[in-house]
């Protein structure tokens, strides 16, 4: 008895390093890539973060002034973190030293919403824990850890990973408070939302978690002949609703003294189009998100989130029912005129999970029989390569070198500068801002000799021709009269597991002898010489 005690303090004593594991393994597949774009800053959304963080360090303020999104908890977190290295190796404030290395600030806060990525699969694992009769943790950390779409945000520096750390930590919080009933887990919960929404305003839509945990707390079976049980469902909202108001001001108090530029800004943000959309309906933005799934996990990952999906319906716990807010949150935002695969992350949190649970169920139907079992051990073995090198090969493509990288030094060999040059957006004199050349004429170009194209513009025009009939016809008229010189194409991007193990391998082998590799992803840039 006393050796059997002994062994399960010596697992519980090491439990912590499951967690940990996950974390650096998150972590590592996450800082791949962080260089993306370098010399040049290609990621058009990472200027609205640095940009007035420059100008909220100079004027020692947490108010950015910019409040469509409106990113608090991020420009906070980078507040903090880049002017403490800024006074430790630059001797001032971030915003006078940023112009010294802007590349050093860009690692470094790109490294930051990397750390806080990588929280992601330790929360799903923690959350796969929690739920009696089957333990589907270890499913959701990988599932989580390798989703491309993860990875892949987890390298800019935006919002959108965060909202899906903070959703998830929402569940974890009303687990624990279903489990314990603690008040200060369902407090915890509402504080997350609140920070979920000063991210971006759809977080306010994982106040629905919490909504949901209070009523399978008060309308259990354990509480079922509670009279008062409507009054306390409805004392239950507004109380929770007052904690999220009063966290949102405590955290960003500009914003409530500011609503009228607030609402302005979120009315300019909710545009219902933008150059080059498809303008799909509301049915059709949910097919789009349904395809970022499809394509990012895979159609097995697919299979797993039914039978999840089966095995959640016929359980007994209530508690299931907060897998499926990522679900309501993609009913919720395709209702929105745009969509953009970055808007999806909270959404796949539903079938990930669910088909963590569904991966861990069957495991528990098939693990009794031996030749099923071991045939069933050599699929998971399988599949868990397939899907890890998938999710590896995403931040594998973002070391490639970037095409106006390419074309800017092919520029600088040939004498073509800004100086000579006519450019649009998305090309090497231009990466990320907005431009465009329809005044130029090409008849009397002055003192221009080149001009130089982005596919990143010129296609957003050729997928509306009835729209854009002059803008199409300049370019035309362009390629009709000027001489393209050179042009610079992405590699093809790795489409099946033998592809993307060539891609690693390429990736490892550059890495040991410190060489370039010739692939190159971006835009399409095209440079024309004028006659």
């Amino acid at each position: 008895m006393e050796a059997s005690t002994k062994r399960v303090k010596k697992s519980r004593s090491y439990s912590w390093l499951i967690p940990v594991a996950i974390y650096l393994i998150a972590l590592a597949v996450r800082v791949i890539g962080l260089k993306f774009g370098f010399p040049l800053l290609t990621h058009h959304d990472e200027r609205f973060i640095i940009d007035p963080l420059i100008e909220m360090s100079r004027n020692h303020t947490l108010d950015s002034g910019f409040y469509a999104r409106p990113n608090q908890f991020l420009y906070s977190a980078l507040f903090g973190y880049l002017n403490l290295l800024s006074k430790i190796l630059f001797h001032k404030n971030f915003g006078w030293a940023y112009s010294e290395d802007p590349l050093f600030f860009y690692f470094h806060a790109r490294l930051l919403v990397a750390v806080l990525g990588a929280t992601v699969p330790v929360l799903a694992w923690k959350i796969g824990k929690l739920f009696k009769a089957v333990d589907f943790s270890l499913a959701a950390a990988f599932l989580t850890c390798f989703f491309p779409s993860f990875i892949v945000n987890s390298h800019y520096i935006t919002g959108d990973i965060l909202n899906t750390a903070f959703s998830l930590a929402i569940i974890l919080f009303c687990l624990l408070y279903l489990q314990k009933k603690n008040l200060v887990w369902i407090i915890l919960a509402c504080i997350t939302v609140a920070l979920n929404t000063l991210e971006k305003y759809p977080g306010i839509l994982s106040y629905g978690i919490v909504l949901v945990t209070i009523g399978i707390s008060i309308f259990s079976q354990e509480n079922k002949k509670n009279p008062k049980k409507w009054e306390e469902f409805l004392s239950g909202i507004l109380i929770t609703l007052l904690i999220v108001a009063i966290s949102m001001f405590i955290f960003a108090p500009h914003l409530f003294l500011k609503l009228d530029q607030v609402r302005k800004a979120i009315l300019i943000e909710a545009k219902p189009t933008h150059l080059g959309a498809d303008n799909l309906s509301w049915f059709g933005n949910m097919l789009f998100y349904l395809d970022v799934f499809i394509k990012g996990a895979g159609w097995m990952v697919a299979l797993f989130t039914i039978a999840g999906l089966f095995f959640s319906s016929i359980s007994k716990q209530p508690a299931m029912l907060l897998l499926f807010f990522g679900a309501g949150y993609w009913v919720a935002l395709s209702k929105l005129g745009l969509h953009w695969e970055r808007w999806s992350l909270p959404m796949m949190i539903t079938p990930l999970m669910l088909g963590a649970l569904g991966m861990a169920k069957l495991w528990e139907v098939l693990k009794h029989q031996r030749v099923v079992k071991i045939l069933a051990m050599i699929f998971v073995g399988v599949f868990v390569a397939i899907y890890a090198l998938n999710g590896l090969t995403s931040s594998v493509i973002l070391t490639w070198r970037d095409t106006r990288v390419v074309a800017l030094e092919f520029a600088g060999e040939n004498d073509i500068y800004p100086e000579n040059s006519v450019y649009e957006s998305y090309t090497p004199f231009l990466p990320r801002n907005l431009r465009t050349i329809f005044n130029f004429d090409i008849d009397d170009p002055g003192q221009f000799q080149y001009v130089i194209l982005s596919s990143n513009m010129y296609r957003r025009y050729e997928a509306e021709p009835e729209r854009y009939i002059a803008e199409n016809d300049f370019y035309k008229r362009l390629r009709s009269n000027a001489e393209l010189i050179v042009e610079f194409k992405p590699s093809e991007k790795p489409t099946n597991p033998k592809e993307q193990f060539t891609i690693l391998v390429d990736y490892l082998t550059n890495l040991a002898s410190k060489t370039k590799t010739t692939n190159i992803t971006g835009p399409t840039i095209q440079i024309y010489r004028i006659p």
